[in-house]
């Protein structure tokens, strides 16, 4: 469990900080937290907003980390 969700979350958000850059990630960070603050937020939510401050393209990052197990 710490690895799938702990380990492989910061290896996630790392990878996402390394393709879009301090200013991007940091900025995406700072709405995300103001937008979601106090609710719940969604892997929707995360995509939606983290795709408002980059246009990097980051989906072989969010395929890598969010495949259906099935």
């Amino acid at each position: 469990y710490v690895n799938a969700v702990y380990l492989r979350g910061a290896h996630f958000i790392h990878d996402l900080r390394t393709r879009m850059g301090d200013e991007s990630f940091f900025a995406f960070m700072r709405d995300y937290l103001a937008r979601m603050n106090g609710g719940i937020a969604t892997k929707e939510n995360f995509l939606t907003i983290l795709r408002q401050h980059t246009s990097a393209d980051v989906s072989d990052i969010i395929a890598e980390y969010f495949q259906d197990p099935r």
